[in-house]
């Protein structure tokens, strides 16, 4: 069981996936980040996330994985540097 999900992209696919895992019960905490404020308040409002960050550094800070469903994200070479899961290399992302 992952302790704790940093899911970077709260839309239709990632909120899905994130659900369906934590439904499952792969998941204990899921950290919500989106570029869209709709969207990531959406998440943490329908129970998909426990909570959700404004700032993709602060949602990856504590997180045992990160799994990335949002392009725009991925290319903005944000700093990981303390961040728990680069240690590990627990990073997945879907790029397209």
């Amino acid at each position: 069981m992952v302790e704790t999900l940093a899911l970077i992209g709260t839309g239709m696919i990632g909120g899905s996936i994130a659900l369906a895992c934590k439904k499952a019960g792969h998941v204990k905490r899921i950290i919500g980040y989106d570029t869209n404020p709709e969207s990531l308040e959406a998440s943490k409002a329908l129970g998909i996330c426990d909570s959700i960050e404004y700032q993709m550094e602060d949602a990856v800070k504590e997180a045992d994985l990160v799994v990335f469903f949002n392009a725009c994200t991925i290319n903005r070479g944000s700093n990981f540097t303390g961040c728990k899961m680069r240690k590990r290399r627990s990073c997945f992302y879907r790029y397209w």
